[in-house]
C-alpha cells in the first residue's frame, strides 16, 4: 500500500495492528519493509547488506562528494522501480514459499544437498519463472553497486572503466554485474545469477520431471538441452531472492528514502 501511494490507507493500517506484530510504537512503513526482507533473506541477505555496507563506508572516506551524488541519484532515477520491483518479485517467490522452503536449512546451514534428497514439485508450472523474473528485476538495479565500485576505484560515481553511465544501461542485463566482478566485497550480490535458466525461463524452454528430479532446460533456441537438479533450482531461486531484500535493506538503511533531500 505505501509503495503504491496508498500512505492513508496503510499508515492507518499500522496504527492499527503494529501492537499485534510485536511493536511498542508504530513503525514507519520502511521499518517494516526493512524487517519483512531482513527476516526473508535471512544469512545472505545480511552478507549482501554487510558487502554493501563495507563498500559504502569506503567510499565515503575517500570521495564524499560523489558519494552523495551517487545517494541522489539512484533515489530520483531508480528507487521507486527498484521498491516495486522488489514487492512484485518477493510476492511471486512468497505465494509458493513452501516449494521454495524445502531447500532452506540446507542453505542456512551452508551444508550440501544429499544427492538422494529430491524435493517434490507440485506447482512448477507456476515457479518455473520465477528466477527468471527475479534475474530481470536485480540485473536492472545492478546499477548501484556498479556506480559504488566506481567510487570506490576513485571514479566519479556515473564513470566507468570503458563505459558512461548512459552506455552501461545498455547492457545486456547478463553482463551489467561485470562491472564490479573483480570487487571482492561487492562480488556477493551477483553470487547465484545464471544467464542461461534465465534465458530457458523466458523463452519457454524449461520443464521439470518428477521422477528424475531433474530440471531439463534450453538455453537458446537452438541450443543443447541441459539439466540442473531441482534442488539446484531451489537453491538459486532462494539465493537471488534472499540478495533482491539484502538489497532492499541496505537502500533502506543507507540511503534513506524517507528523506531524499537532506544531504544533497
Amino acid at each position: 500500500m505505501f509503495l503504491k501511494g496508498r500512505h492513508d490507507v496503510c499508515a492507518d493500517y499500522i496504527l492499527r495492528e503494529h501492537a499485534r506484530f510485536g511493536f511498542d510504537e508504530a513503525p514507519h512503513p520502511y521499518e517494516v519493509i526493512y524487517g519483512v526482507c531482513a527476516k526473508l533473506g535471512r544469512r545472505h541477505a545480511k552478507d549482501v547488506f554487510d558487502a554493501l555496507h563495507t563498500e559504502w563506508v569506503s567510499a565515503e572516506t575517500k570521495q564524499p562528494n560523489q558519494l552523495k551524488a551517487l545517494r541522489f541519484y539512484f533515489l530520483d532515477q531508480h528507487c521507486p522501480g527498484f521498491l516495486l520491483g522488489s514487492l512484485v518479485a518477493i510476492s511471486e517467490y512468497m505465494d509458493h514459499y513452501s516449494e521454495f522452503s524445502q531447500v532452506l536449512i540446507y542453505q542456512d546451514r551452508k551444508v550440501k544437498i544429499d544427492d538422494g534428497f529430491s524435493p517434490s514439485s507440485t506447482a512448477f508450472n507456476d515457479t518455473k519463472m520465477v528466477y527468471g523474473n527475479a534475474f530481470e528485476h536485480l540485473a536492472s538495479f545492478l546499477v548501484l553497486p556498479a556506480c559504488l565500485n566506481n567510487v570506490v576505484e576513485g571514479r566519479a560515481y556515473d564513470t566507468f572503466e570503458k563505459l558512461t553511465i548512459a552506455a552501461y544501461l545498455e547492457l545486456d542485463k547478463a553482463v551489467r554485474h561485470n562491472a564490479f566482478k573483480d570487487n571482492p566485497q561487492l562480488a556477493v550480490v551477483a553470487e547465484g545469477l545464471n544467464n542461461q535458466i534465465r534465458n530457458a525461463s523466458h523463452h519457454g524452454n524449461i520443464q521439470f520431471n518428477s521422477k528424475s528430479g531433474l530440471v531439463a532446460y534450453r538455453p537458446t533456441k537452438r541450443g543443447g538441452l541441459k539439466h540442473i537438479k531441482y534442488a539446484d533450482y531451489l537453491t538459486l531461486c532462494n539465493t537471488i531472492i534472499q540478495t533482491i531484500a539484502g538489497l532492499v535493506c541496505f537502500v533502506v538503511a543507507e540511503l534513506r528514502p524517507d528523506e531524499p533531500g537532506s544531504e544533497t
